[in-house]
């Protein structure tokens, strides 16, 4: 067997084994990583347990107690936040267990404890309100909490242990896979270094015979020299050529410039367009998240009220109670229907952008002033406006009286009971924009405090004055319908100035 047999060899068995170090290095790393999630996953289950314990169990107790000794919803304020966390608590409890095949049995039992004890803790607030002391004393010495406090403590006891077993096993794959990456990377070392030793002194010779060689062939290259002059001059024949074929490169190089600045031009455009359309939709999800919980939230609970003040109205006998049990159920319809159709009135403004045409805003004014007649009347309120900068814009011409009207009602509804309601309106252009500015003198809002909910749909901020607050919140989607901005500057006590910023072009149309 030749030398060069014997390297080559020796290159495919270390070439071999860099293949097995890379396989097992990618292996083990596999299983480092595993194991290190599945370790990542006990202590999150261990976090999330000891959470069903303090944010579910004992705020619920605790709530309970301090609602139980201050009737007041501040105090009952845990309850209902145990109740919003608690399934979302389970969740992560209860996924990476069954990724780990835990025995569910357990924790499902618990499960169903919890979701018992916090309707049943509910109930005994509802004994409270009630004003049924007597049979809550009764219940509540019954101490139900510590047998459940005691079944949670069991089945922790379980599931830290089965969690420890698993980070145990877990921690010991990835000590096993770190010794084999380490005797492979040894075994590897063992066979590389004679190799690359035994290699180096072939490169020695190799270099030695070389230079020998170098010796032979500068007597070649005497005989090349009168070679090369003649080349020379056949490449200096080709160089001409090949600069005028490089002009003609450089100049169909400078036209591709050309044509990809326009190109690249364009890709600016269309991205800063696709990232306005991106905030857009962005902005559409995040709307239509906080319809979704809000339409939720105020449809829950006229519906509880009604659920409960039926329970009521079964266990009763007493027909003047029944009878005013029947009017708080009216009552609560009521409500709900007053709910079902502000949600009617958001969802057509959704699904309707309306057509946009060129509006005078005094007979849009003229309009929202005869609605609100009665109230400006009995007010006494000042409507002073100003639209000769700007008499006309393009726009939907529904929702410019609905914003005239909303915007003007607030005004009223919200005025200052120290001074007569002075309302001005105005009009001008401002760059490709028509401002349209609704200033009042009435109670004013603390933006520094409410700022960020102004606008959101049920938002009130003035309790001792009736309104649903929708209002505002249709102001604002209309205006964004119509590719517009709404600005709002307010001070306490001195009144609320609202900007309205709509493009001032045919273009909308």
């Amino acid at each position: 067997m030749g030398v060069n047999t014997r390297i080559y060899l020796a290159v495919a068995a270390i070439a071999l084994l860099l293949v097995l170090d890379i396989t097992f290095t990618q292996h083990n790393n596999t299983i480092l990583h595993e194991s290190l999630a599945l370790q990542a996953e006990t202590e999150h289950v261990k976090l999330y347990y000891d959470h069903i314990g303090r944010m579910v169990i004992q705020a619920t107790d605790l709530g309970l107690r301090g609602y139980a000794l201050v009737p007041e919803d501040r105090l009952g304020a845990p309850m209902s936040h145990a109740l919003a966390w608690k399934d979302s608590i389970f969740d992560n409890v209860e996924v990476p267990l069954k990724k780990m095949h835990y025995d569910m049995a357990q924790f499902h039992t618990l499960r169903d404890s919890i979701n018992a004890y916090v309707a049943f803790t509910f109930y005994m607030r509802q004994l409270v309100d009630e004003g049924r002391r007597d049979e809550f004393t009764k219940l509540f010495l019954e101490d139900r909490g510590a047998t459940l406090w005691f079944q949670y403590e069991q089945c922790e006891k379980n599931i830290e242990a089965f969690a420890d077993l698993v980070h145990t096993r877990e921690h010991n794959r990835y000590e096993a896979a770190l010794t084999r990456n380490l005797r492979l990377q040894i075994l590897l070392f063992i066979l590389c270094v004679p190799t690359l030793l035994y290699t180096a002194w072939r490169t020695i010779q190799s270099f030695m015979l070389g230079e020998k060689l170098r010796e032979t062939e500068a007597s070649r290259n005497a005989m090349l020299v009168d070679q090369n002059m003649m080349l020379e001059r056949q490449v200096m024949v080709r160089t001409r050529e090949l600069a005028a074929q490089n002009e003609e490169i450089i100049a169909q190089s400078e036209e591709i410039a050309t044509h990809r600045d326009r190109l690249e031009d364009e890709v600016r455009t269309r991205t800063h367009a696709l990232e306005q359309n991106n905030r857009e939709l962005i902005d559409q999800n995040h709307q239509l998240e906080q319809f979704s919980f809000i339409a939720a939230h105020n449809l829950r609970a006229p519906l509880a009220r009604i659920m409960g003040i039926a329970m009521l109205l079964e266990i009763t006998d007493d027909k003047e109670e029944q009878n005013a049990l029947r009017e708080q159920i009216l009552t609560s319809a009521n409500d709900l229907d007053e709910v079902i159709k502000d949600l009617n009135v958001i969802l057509e403004l959704r699904r309707n952008t309306g057509n946009f045409s060129l509006i005078d805003l005094h007979t849009s004014l003229d309009r929202a002033e005869k609605m609100l007649a009665r109230e400006l009347e009995q007010t006494q309120a000042r409507l002073v406006y100003d639209f000769t900068a700007a008499p006309q814009l393009y726009a939907v011409a529904p929702y410019i009286d609905s914003i005239l009207f909303n915007l003007v009602s607030n005004a009223i509804k919200y005025r200052s009971p120290e001074r007569t309601p002075a309302i001005h309106l105005r009009a001008v252009h401002q760059d490709d924009m028509i401002v349209l500015t609704v200033a009042d003198n009435g109670l004013g809002v603390d933006l520094q405090k409410h700022g960020k909910d102004i606008f959101n749909l049920y938002k009130r901020f003035h309790r001792k004055i009736d309104g649903k607050g929708l209002g505002l919140y249709l102001v604002r989607s209309q205006v964004s319908s119509m590719g517009g901005k709404i600005e709002v500057e307010s001070t306490p006590g001195q009144g609320t100035t609202f900007k309205i910023f709509l493009k001032n072009s045919q273009s909308t149309l």
